[in-house]
């Protein structure tokens, strides 16, 4: 039996949701252009890997701090 990949999507469908929704209150999005970020999957894999790419760049730098600082590793 495979085990599940941990897919980020659906965070990230969640997180577009609520910045559009925050975006049309404050009235600096139209609800077209909302249902447009809502619902681009080209925006969400680009988000996708951004998450990705902080994640690993945070976990990189924490090591390098490690090192540097003389931490255990």
């Amino acid at each position: 039996m495979e085990p599940e990949k941990l897919s980020l999507t659906p965070l990230v469908r969640i997180a577009l949701y609520m910045l559009s929704s925050h975006l049309i209150s404050r009235g600096w999005l139209s609800a077209e252009d909302a249902m447009e970020l809502r619902s681009s999957p080209e925006l969400m894999a680009f988000v996708d890997m951004a998450i990705g790419a902080v994640v690993g760049s945070g976990t990189f730098l924490w090591y390098w701090a490690a090192k540097r600082l003389g931490w255990s590793t």
